[in-house]
C-alpha cells in the first residue's frame, strides 16, 4: 500500500477482504483505473486508522497478518507469531476487531460479525 505508506503487501487482504481485493483486481484487468481509487482509498484508511497505530507501538506486519485474519473471521486462529515478534496484547486485538466491526466491515466476515 504505497499510498498508505504501511509495508504490509497488498496480498495480506486477500486474507481479510477477500471481496475488496478481488474487485480491485478485476477493475485493474480491465483497465478501469479511475474506478480504483476509491477503493484505494478505503484500503487506505484501513492501514492509516487500524494498522497505523499498532505499527506506531512497534508492532511488525508478521504479528499483524495473523491478527488480522483472525479478527476478520475468515481464518481461524492458528496461534502467535514465532519469536522474535511479539503478538498482539490482548487489548490491541479487541481494540482492532471493534475498530474492523465499526468503522470498517467490508474487512470482517459477514459470518463472523
Amino acid at each position: 500500500m504505497i499510498e498508505s505508506g504501511f509495508p504490509i503487501p497488498t496480498s495480506a487482504l486477500i486474507f481479510i477482504a477477500p471481496e475488496l481485493t478481488l474487485e480491485l483486481y478485476r477493475l485493474g484487468l480491465a483497465g478501469s483505473w479511475n474506478d480504483t481509487v476509491p477503493i484505494v482509498r478505503r484500503i487506505a484508511g484501513f492501514f492509516r486508522d487500524v494498522l497505523g497505530p499498532l505499527f506506531a507501538k512497534g508492532y511488525t506486519d508478521a504479528a499483524l497478518d495473523k491478527a488480522m485474519a483472525e479478527a476478520s473471521g475468515l481464518l481461524l486462529p492458528f496461534g502467535p507469531p514465532r519469536p522474535p515478534y511479539r503478538p498482539l496484547s490482548d487489548e490491541d486485538y479487541r481494540a482492532m476487531r471493534t475498530r474492523m466491526l465499526t468503522d470498517y466491515p467490508e474487512f470482517v466476515s459477514r459470518t463472523s460479525a
